[in-house]
Formats: C-alpha cells, structure tokens, sequence
C-alpha cells in the first residue's frame, strides 16, 4: 500500500484520513479490508464490520464503504493480451478529503 492524500478530519480516531493506493496479491473475501483494519490499524471509512465501532468511526458509517477499484488489470484468458480498465475516483473521496481538511484548519 501507498499513501497519496491526507488530511484533518475532527471524525478520525487520529483526526486524518488518508487516500491510499493498494495492489492486492490475491483476491481473498475482504482482504483489504482485514490488511487496513487488523495489520496496519487503519480501518477503511465506512467500514461498519472492521471498523472497530468507536463514536468517531459510526459518524462516518451513513457515507457507505470507501472501497474502489479505480484501475483493474488483467491478461486476457483467450487473446492473451493485457487489459486494463480505469475510472476516476467517486467524487465523494474528493468531497470527504476536501470538507474534512477545511473543518481542521481552523482547530
């Protein structure tokens, strides 16, 4: 994992949340998720299973999951050729870094 954007959010357990850059090695059932949580300490927004259920992690449970696959690829099974599909990040990671990182300055 990387990180690629922090900023201050009054709502985070250490007051920032960061936007980070993950390449699973497998496709296990929730292993982002478990790897953030339980490894680094550092559940995924809107994560109501691994997010530990602190008053600060439960305000942010009503904006859903911040899980995406942004850029996937893959080696075509039939054609053998590399494919690869890409999208922008849903705006409301914008939005969250954006409104969090304003509410911070002024504290």
């Amino acid at each position: 994992w990387r990180p690629i954007r922090f900023a201050r959010s009054q709502n985070a357990k250490d007051e920032t949340v960061t936007l980070v850059e993950v390449k699973p090695q497998t496709g296990r059932h929730h292993q982002i998720r478990c790897h953030m949580a339980w490894e680094l300490n550092c559940p995924l927004i809107g994560d109501h299973r691994y997010d530990g259920g602190s008053e600060k992690a439960k305000t942010f449970r009503e904006l859903g999951l911040f899980l995406c696959a942004n850029r996937v690829s893959f080696m075509h099974p039939c054609f053998n050729s590399a494919v690869e599909a890409c999208i922008e990040l849903p705006e409301k990671y914008e939005a969250i870094l954006t409104e969090d990182d304003s509410r911070g300055e002024g504290a």
